[in-house]
């Protein structure tokens, strides 16, 4: 394993110069340009100011000019602090200010929220705007560099912070979750080795945003495998399905819900991309039904389950579909461990339900500023996730949903995520998510809202035939006692929905 993620573009560089490392919208950007491009702004930042340890704010779709961005922070020991660019002023102000980013880049898209959100930030010094072809609008200028020399930063520090990932915040103010260089390359080892292959020739679609654990994660088994990104600024179905053939991928990351989102307009169309062969899914449940209209859809693809988070840099446990084991994501990564614990922190017998904890040289070593929330999450070495599942006989792991999302209804426990699953397969559901919601007699009650297919109404004629269909698979206790309907969810920017937010909507808590 390299010891740098500056070292590894350095290398790719050399030995394939012309060989494209990432492209977008006809625009590409070879190894060479892309090092070169970095080398350069590595200079500009030394020559304003910016050093090891120094945070660096970027808030933006997807764009090349994240590239050099990204290694031009690793030559010069700085750090990347991605911020969702759906969030308001106010969400985009609190990160800049816990971060203490003393520049932010955009692009011109988000350039009004960041003026915004920068009046508040007494320790930024500059607001850059994102130019064409990977560049920095304002630091453009074809002439000699402002400093000379290599900014690359000494490679022996593996602890080195490289990245500062801020959680949702749907719980309270976000997060930054700090990523070390030693996290980032055992995510890319062990990524290669167990998602792959990745070779020279593998060509990834990254249409995840990039502010997100999801299309980062990408970028990493991109430079370590020396392979070609394809990168798409947003998630668009005919466009990314026409972008999937036009450019032969192979490999792709993507959430259920826009799976199904393309396998939709597949469906509509009759299109299949049979250039596909790894199609990788997590951060939420898929469908079984949905897994059977991807394998159509994607005829020659590989379906693989993943699991992880933001504090793991991303994936640490996988495993392709299989027929015996539809819904397990596998098992951790070589040099990672898992294990499920009762609330006092015991391991349960296999087939006990539990929360999920782990261990991994992927591990964050803890949120930024956060002592109180590391003491909470870091007991005895282990992580605790906050997610509930269990492992079978052999080791496999299933996931059963979020704890705090678990709907506790007449002393019975109620995953979600299996009630969504059996709604998921009825003719009329094109998805659905479950919520508990206060009950004087039952303590919650089991809340079904769904959004149906085309042609379909709602009313109680379609609620009757959804519990009748329900009560057939599930157990009564489980059956939804209330169905509501909407034309869309709340969703976060990597398209999940975004639970707290219906538990607001039909609650008011």
């Amino acid at each position: 394993m390299k010891r740098s993620v500056a070292a590894l573009l350095a290398e790719h560089a050399v030995e394939r110069p012309a060989a494209v490392a990432v492209e977008l919208e006809g625009t590409a950007l070879t190894f060479a340009e892309l090092d070169a491009a970095a080398e350069l702004l590595a200079r500009r930042l030394r020559a304003r100011g910016v050093g090891a340890g120094d945070r660096l704010a970027v808030v933006a779709r997807n764009d090349l000019a994240f590239f050099p961005l990204l290694h031009a922070a690793a030559k010069l020991g700085a750090v990347l602090v991605p911020l969702n660019a759906r969030l308001t002023a106010p969400e985009v102000s609190f990160m800049m200010r816990d971060a203490g980013a003393v520049l932010v880049f955009s692009d011109a898209g988000c350039a009004a929220l960041v003026r915004e959100a920068s009046a508040d930030c007494p320790a930024l010094r500059e607001h850059a705007l994102f130019g064409a072809g990977g560049t920095i609008a304002a630091w453009s200028d074809p002439g000699a560099p402002p400093s000379a020399g290599s900014t690359t930063a000494s490679a022996a520090d593996e602890d080195r912070v490289l990245l500062q990932m801020y959680t949702s915040g749907t719980t309270g103010n976000a997060k930054g979750v700090v990523l070390t260089e030693r996290n980032l390359l055992a995510l890319a080892e062990g990524g290669c080795d167990e998602l792959g292959p990745f070779t020279a020739d593998t060509v990834s679609l990254v249409c995840m945003p990039l502010f997100h654990v999801a299309g980062l994660d990408w970028l990493m088994f991109a430079l370590r495998s020396r392979s070609r990104i394809v990168l798409a600024r947003d998630i668009v179905p005919p466009q990314t399905l026409a972008l999937m053939n036009a450019a032969a991928v192979t490999s792709v990351l993507l959430v259920p819900t826009v799976i199904r989102m393309l396998v939709q307009e597949a469906e509509k169309t009759g299109l299949a991309v049979p250039s596909l062969r790894t199609l990788v899914f997590g951060a939420s449940p898929m469908p079984t039904e949905l897994i059977a209209r991807a394998r159509r859809v994607f005829p020659g693809a590989e379906l693989i389950h993943v699991y992880g988070l933001t504090e793991t840099s991303g994936m640490f446990s996988s495993m392709p579909v299989a027929p015996d084991r539809l819904e397990s994501c596998g098992k951790a990564w070589r040099g990672s461990e898992l294990r499920i614990v009762d609330p006092r922190g015991q391991v349960v017998a296999p087939g006990e339900i539990g929360e999920v904890v782990c261990r991994s040289p992927q591990l964050t070593p803890g949120y930024w500023n956060r002592e109180d929330a590391n003491a909470a999450v870091f007991v005895d070495g282990w992580f605790h996730t906050g997610d509930a599942g269990y492992v079978d006989e052999d080791g496999f792991l299933f996931l059963k949903d979020r704890i705090k999302d678990m709907v506790k209804s007449g002393g019975e426990n109620v995953f979600p995520a299996e009630v969504e699953e059996v709604l998921s397969a009825h003719p009329a559901v094109a998805e659905v998510a479950v919520i508990g919601v206060p009950d004087a007699k039952w303590d919650e009650l089991v809340v079904a809202v769904v959004r149906l297919r085309d042609g379909h109404e709602a009313g109680a004629t379609l609620f009757a035939e959804l519990d009748v269909f329900a009560r057939k698979r599930l157990g009564a206790f489980k059956v939804p006692r209330r169905y509501e309907v909407v034309s869309d969810f709340p969703r976060t920017a990597s398209a999940k929905v975004l639970k707290t937010a219906l538990r607001r909507l039909y609650t008011g808590t």
